[in-house]
């Protein structure tokens, strides 16, 4: 059963949210091991799931975890304050995905400087900086594997992608993915693809324009699950429940709801909580001084009406639902 945690804001910011960890109980005298998580935001259940894996690895590792996140998600200035907090406040290890992949440089380059090893994971971060480890899915494949399954049910028709945010290498290679599974099905056609920045209401205000301008849309390829929801909203809303398929990504409860309520059809599990975790854990690795993985890449599951019982025993789990 999952454990639950206690965890507060200890100290706000005018541009930060930090949420402390709880550390082991050790009587040693010197100051305990100490790593900061930094995400993109708190605004999709993405990230949530990566916090929950951050906290249940805190607790079971007996490591200071200090999770911050900027109150605007996906802000690459407002990632890079945290990092320089971070590197000012002298954390043994700092673990981050960046909102922009090359824009978050700078900041790395004063941890490279200050000595403290950098973790990465979920997004690359890209560019002539030292990294201690990268903890990733590949996200080309896994898009290109749910897109895939999308277009395997729908078979012919006109498609539309919701991306996430520009300047995200993951959402990036997400988009291309789905490009990938569509370019394997003569009969299917892209009639558009637009950014709704991985968040449900845009995503719904983004499908009912794109209703409008494409009326014979057979599939949406969301890249989260969050965007996929918004879209069934949509869907649903516009009276078209059951002609038009939606996939998503992630494995969020309510999008495993929504799949057995039929709104959407199929998703893919990223291992969100399972990164969040793996990042605290490989840091504990290194304050520790052991030998630890410098490239680790999960394995994603795909989820439909097969699988979304067994699905959501495991999600309802991590978001302790």
């Amino acid at each position: 059963m999952k454990r639950s945690l206690s965890w507060g804001i200890c100290c706000v910011l005018a541009v930060v949210l930090i949420i402390k960890g709880i550390a082991g109980s050790g009587e040693e005298a010197q100051r305990p091991q100490r790593a900061a998580v930094i995400l993109k935001g708190l605004t999709t259940s993405y990230w949530y799931a990566v916090k929950s894996g951050a906290e249940d690895a805190s607790r079971e590792l007996g490591v200071d975890v200090d999770i911050m996140a900027p109150v605007k998600a996906d802000s690459n200035e407002l990632q890079l304050q945290l990092l320089e907090e971070a590197v000012g406040s002298q954390y043994d290890v700092i673990c981050i995905s960046p909102a922009d992949s090359k824009g978050i440089l700078p900041g790395i380059e004063l941890a490279n400087d200050a000595g403290i090893p950098v973790i990465n994971y979920a997004t690359p971060i890209t560019g002539d900086v030292q990294v201690a480890s990268f903890i990733r899915i590949q996200d080309f494949d896994a898009e290109y594997t749910v897109a895939k399954k999308l277009c395997e049910m729908i078979q012919e028709g006109e498609v539309i992608i919701l991306e996430g945010p520009a300047g995200q290498q993951n959402a990036q290679d997400k988009t291309e993915g789905a490009k990938a599974a569509i370019k394997e099905f003569p009969g299917i056609q892209l009639a558009a693809s637009q950014t709704a920045n991985w968040i449900r209401n845009e995503a719904f205000v983004v499908t009912q324009n794109l209703l409008q301008a494409h009326p014979d849309i057979k599939g949406i390829i969301a890249c989260n699950d969050d965007m996929a929801v918004g879209a069934s909203e949509a869907v649903e809303t516009a009276g078209k429940k059951g002609e038009i398929y939606i996939s998503g990504m992630n494995c969020a409860v309510f999008a495993l709801e929504a799949l057995k309520e039929g709104k959407i059809q199929v998703t893919i599990d990223v291992m969100a909580y399972e990164l969040g975790y793996e990042a605290v854990a490989v840091a504990k690795e290194i304050m520790d001084g052991q030998n630890y993985e410098k490239d680790i890449v999960m394995e994603t599951e795909l989820c439909d009406l097969s699988n979304v019982e067994e699905m959501l025993k495991k999600h309802r789990r991590i978001e302790g639902k």
